[in-house]
């Protein structure tokens, strides 16, 4: 069986970069598109439209304009998420993770070894809390990628930084800060 190799499409001379493009109907040619707009095929001088998307699910659309109707008309929900977020920051701070800073309702819990990541997550998991494990070249640092929403209590904040602390000394993972 013969190895099959990648090669890269060819592209009109006189272009660099770019994109491919459809033609308009009666040319039906791919034509190569700079960067910067719309092409014209070189054997033919027809202007060339870009491929667009697909346009958005009337139910996406729905979705976005109810969401944008909650952030417009219910601004304690993103008030009560920026307290959550930075409430459960200081107390991973105090238990003594490394967490990165930020207005951000994702919270991340830097460790250094990346087995610990996932001991701490899968345990996490199996307890009923969903955190991501986040590990480099991916993300600058090894880390527990956990979001916060509005649905989200003290309560479950505090359940959280308790099952952290205790999953951390279950499996012998210091919470020492390591960055």
């Amino acid at each position: 069986m013969k190895a099959h190799h990648y090669q890269p499409p060819r592209r009109y001379s006189g272009h660099r970069g770019g994109r491919p493009a459809q033609c308009r109907p009666e040319v039906g040619r791919v034509a190569e598109v700079p960067r910067w707009g719309i092409a014209t095929d070189p054997q033919t001088s027809r202007t060339c439209r870009p491929l667009a998307p697909a346009p958005p699910s009337p139910a996406s659309v729905a979705a976005v304009r109810v969401s944008l109707e909650i952030i417009r008309d219910e601004p304690q929900r993103r008030e009560r998420l920026q307290v959550a977020a930075e409430r459960l920051r200081s107390e991973l701070c105090a238990l003594g993770f490394a967490v990165m800073p930020g207005l951000s309702p994702i919270v991340a819990a830097v460790k250094k070894n990346e087995l610990d990541v996932f001991r701490l997550s899968g345990s996490l998991l199996d307890q009923g809390i969903y955190v991501n494990p986040v590990l480099r070249p991916a993300a600058s640092y090894n880390m527990l990628r956990i979001s916060c929403t509005t649905a989200h209590t003290d309560g479950q904040v505090d359940q959280l930084v308790e099952t952290l602390r205790r999953t951390s000394k279950r499996l012998g993972i210091s919470t020492e800060a390591e960055c």
